[in-house]
């Protein structure tokens, strides 16, 4: 055998060990440099898509959501998915008659803000979706409803109630010192003036507007074809699509496989993430340490308030 040949051979048993004894050098060499520029290697990332609920009365007043939510909780969990990158669909399960407009626009806002950053929103009704709950959902990309959902009820309502007649009987009266005409306006002590009624009219009507232009935005509606549809009256699920204030049937399954195809996860397996409220013992807790005095404020009938609520 002569040397070219024995070389040759020599090289072809050589060669693969060389190889393989290179690579781990390689290897070992990138992750000290990845360890040193304080980076490790990142592990494959799993999308998430995250379902809220959104269940009760929307109010700043604790109890009034159901499942432990709270108006805050709802806001930070949406700010937290804005955030959070792997997270790339949000699924609202809204089940809501509506509730105070404060309340309503705070989560309305944050919706808003989830979009803003990139991430698809589907809103998924229950049994019911209406007024501050139909409110927020006009922020999302999709509706998903039931056939006999309950939904729309555009409008705002306020009401006072008024004790002058069974205080009369009782031969109470109250006497009220005031810095302006308008300081007791809705006083459930007297009747109502005229110019009062006005007055409350066009705060009424100033919300409604607020209303009615974000659905008209996020439902991309002409005022012509909105207008006849926001007086307060509800529709089934099947009407609202019908009148274009929804867009599919279908349930939560639905609404999630609605929100994987928005985000571009359709065919993949995406981490469904639900968010929940508090605990029992975290409510029972907030419960007990509320004074005397808020309890006291929390049931009185004579609070004013705004409402995106269907009566």
């Amino acid at each position: 055998m002569n040397l070219n040949a024995i070389s040759k051979n020599i090289r072809k048993r050589i060669n693969p060990i060389w190889l393989l004894i290179t690579l781990h050098i390689i290897v070992l060499a990138l992750a000290i440099f990845f360890i040193r520029k304080g980076k490790a290697v990142p592990p494959l990332e799993v999308s998430k898509i995250a379902v809220i609920p959104i269940d009760g009365v929307i109010s700043m007043e604790p109890g009034s959501m159901r499942g432990g939510q709270t108006v805050d909780s709802v806001v930070e969990s949406l700010k937290r998915i804005s955030e959070e990158r792997t997270v790339k669909a949000v699924v609202l399960r809204i089940n809501s008659p509506g509730g105070s407009v404060g309340a309503v626009q705070e989560i309305y806002r944050a919706v808003q803000k989830v979009k803003a950053n990139g991430k698809a929103v589907v809103a998924s009704f229950g049994e019911v979706s209406a007024s501050g709950g139909y409110y927020i959902a006009s922020a999302a990309d999709k509706i998903v409803l039931n056939p006999g959902t309950l939904t729309g009820s555009i409008g705002v309502i306020m009401q006072l109630p008024n004790f002058q007649g069974l205080l009369t009987k009782f031969g109470i009266k109250f006497e009220t010192i005031k810095s302006g005409a308008m300081k007791d306006s809705g006083s459930p002590f007297r009747e109502m003036s005229a110019e009062e009624r006005r007055y409350f009219s066009a705060l009424i009507m100033d919300a409604y507007g607020q209303f009615f232009d974000a659905v008209k935005e996020g439902r991309k509606m002409k005022e012509n074809e909105l207008k006849p549809l926001a007086d307060g009256r509800i529709f089934s699920g099947r009407m609202a699509i019908q009148k274009k204030l929804a867009d599919l049937t279908g349930g939560l399954e639905e609404a999630i496989e609605t929100a994987k195809n928005l985000s571009g996860l359709s065919g993949t397996k995406p981490n469904i993430i639900y968010y929940k409220g508090k605990t029992s013992l975290d409510r029972f807790l907030q419960i007990l340490g509320k004074s005397s005095l808020d309890k006291l404020d929390s049931m009185s009938s004579t609070e004013m308030k705004l409402m995106y609520l269907m009566q």
